[in-house]
């Protein structure tokens, strides 16, 4: 299947995620402002995981998932400067924090309770030895080790029932 990616035609393998085919394209540079931190398909946000072409089945020919055909092949890379990827980076910095708090205060929990301009206030509860400094060298950590973060959706009713 032939896709636009920023204006670029090319064509999707079977299987190929969108981050692949922009790295494929050189549309990595290595800067915050430059580099895609997300896509826009049929006006929906989707990860650079997400994967237009798939093999439903291996006796099966490939499918085209529907936002992609819906959108005609076309996609938009979003980037921090524009508010749908600068808003996609911060949730993602929130679950990086998350994930770091579990791993050094298991016993702890912190809740987002609001947002003061471009701040938030986070409560955390149970991590006695708590150090802002400690947190910070964490989510470096996980930084570096460049963990896929993969998006699932989920009834709510069932992430209830998880947590």
């Amino acid at each position: 299947m032939n896709l636009i990616i920023d204006g670029y035609n090319i064509e999707a393998r079977c299987g190929e995620s969108l981050y692949d085919m922009s790295q494929r394209l050189g549309l990595f540079a290595g800067g915050l402002d430059t580099d895609p931190i997300a896509a826009k398909i049929a006006g929906r946000v989707f990860t650079l995981n997400y994967v237009p072409v798939r093999e439903k089945d291996i006796k099966e020919r490939s499918s085209v998932r529907r936002a992609m055909a819906a959108s005609g092949g076309v996609v938009r890379l979003l980037r921090y400067s524009d508010p749908a990827g600068r808003e996609a980076y911060k949730r993602t910095a929130q679950f990086v924090m998350f994930l770091a708090m579990r791993r050094l205060w298991p016993a702890a929990s912190a809740k987002i309770s609001c947002t003061v301009g471009e701040s938030l206030y986070v409560k955390v509860e149970g991590a006695s030895d708590f150090s802002a400094e400690r947190l910070k060298t964490e989510i470096l950590k996980i930084v570096d080790e460049d963990i896929c973060v993969n998006r699932r959706r989920i009834k709510t009713s069932d992430a209830i029932a998880y947590y």
